[in-house]
């Protein structure tokens, strides 16, 4: 008897937790790219030395083409048209197996949000507008290797506004749609980690955005600032700009990004310090804008990506080292050019190859000595991305 009412208990257990879970609606889906990646880099000019670099590399990387990563996603209906959900998010790399972002179990996004008629409205550590991260990417649709194809071919990382990242305690708001137009806004309280109960302790960020599509065309804008820590010694808020759009013209999708920033940390692959042979002592970082523009062409039954991009920029105000006053002045550009193939619904073989090339001049204003160093990057990549 006692068996018999333990099993009864079981099965009302099992039948809650199945019900609980048709109404949750959850699904567990992500990606796994790995292959070989092939860069040579050459870095001349440098007053110091051991920043000059001849090298290449040849090695298994993953995440080339895009991060591999499980997502796990639900979502409850409340009913009157509202909707409850979540989105968490891991990323990792497979050619090791290790956690990415800082070793986050959720380090690609953590939200829970809701939405109905007002629109949607979620908090969480999710990726900045200006970011081509996560669930809220408004502008890097707008380049053809978004993000990801390795470390060069990818505007991100080395022509554009790098500071913009995933950030933590955020909070987002997405409109309705309406006659094509939807509105953003976004708040991060600290973007690094734990808020500090005084507001100027924490690094904060800010951002208005919006998007339109009308068939073929589509294009977004994205406005946004970094509010420095008052302990930092750049104090002064940064101001972004971002700007693209595409025309799908069937045969082929041409497309346009462009950055401006202001007091920026990060521009053209180069942070402020950086640019500098001895530790910085003041800075207001640096000011400048980045372009790419691409196009992504059928062919062959898969997809072939063309870019070219150029990043123009120099420090904001002149940098003081005790008494030697110092500008820099910087410029970059490079060419890429990619290709993917579905072997399935769900499995693709991708190829890259990527040159750019920067410059750095460095200026005594007060010797009227100057320097520059110039950097190379040659890279290459081939691998397979698999979606489940």
């Amino acid at each position: 008897m006692e068996m018999f009412k333990k099993s009864l208990i079981a099965i009302a257990a099992l039948g809650a937790f199945a019900g609980s879970a048709m109404a949750a609606d959850i699904t567990i889906s992500g990606r796994i790219d790995t292959g070989l990646n092939f860069h040579d880099q050459e870095i001349t000019g440098h007053t110091d030395a051991t920043k000059n670099v001849d090298q290449n590399t040849f090695q298994m990387k993953a995440g080339q083409y895009s991060g591999s990563r499980v997502t796990i996603k639900g979502s409850e209906e409340l009913g009157n048209g509202m909707k409850a959900g979540f989105v968490l998010e891991n990323g990792f790399t497979s050619d090791d197996g290790k956690m990415g972002q800082g070793n986050r179990l959720f380090g690609r996004e953590a939200i829970v949000y809701l939405e109905g008629d007002f629109g949607h409205f979620s908090m969480g550590r999710v990726g900045a507008l200006s970011s081509g991260l996560g669930s809220y990417s408004l502008v890097y649709g707008y380049t053809p290797f978004g993000t990801g194809w390795g470390d060069y071919a990818g505007a991100k990382g080395e022509f554009m506004l790098d500071d913009r990242d995933r950030f933590d305690n955020t909070i987002t708001y997405r409109s309705p749609e309406f006659a094509g137009v939807q509105v953003f806004a976004q708040y991060s309280l600290e973007a690094d980690g734990t808020e500090d109960a005084q507001s100027t302790k924490n690094k904060r960020y800010g951002a208005l955005g919006a998007t339109y599509n009308l068939g073929a065309f589509s294009t977004g804008l994205v406005v946004d600032t970094i509010m420095n820590k008052s302990t930092e010694t750049n104090t002064e808020d940064s101001l972004g700009i971002s700007w693209g759009a595409s025309y799908d013209f069937g045969f082929t999708k041409p497309m346009i990004l462009v950055q401006y920033g202001q007091n920026e940390k990060e521009l053209g692959g180069w942070t402020s310090a950086e640019l500098w042979d001895t530790t910085l002592t003041s800075d207001e970082g640096m000011k400048g804008y980045a372009i790419s523009l691409g196009a992504v062409t059928p062919l062959f039954g898969g997809n072939l990506y063309t870019a070219v991009n150029y990043t123009d920029g120099e420090t904001e105000s002149d940098v003081t080292f005790g008494t030697i006053v110092k500008t820099a002045d910087i410029e970059r550009w490079g060419v890429a050019v990619g290709y993917d193939y579905p072997l399935s619904k769900r499995t693709k073989l991708y190829g890259f190859a990527a040159y750019n090339e920067g410059e750095a001049k460095i200026t005594g204003v007060v010797s009227g000595n100057s320097h520059k160093f110039e950097e190379q990057d040659i890279e290459a990549g081939v691998g397979l991305i698999h979606y489940f």
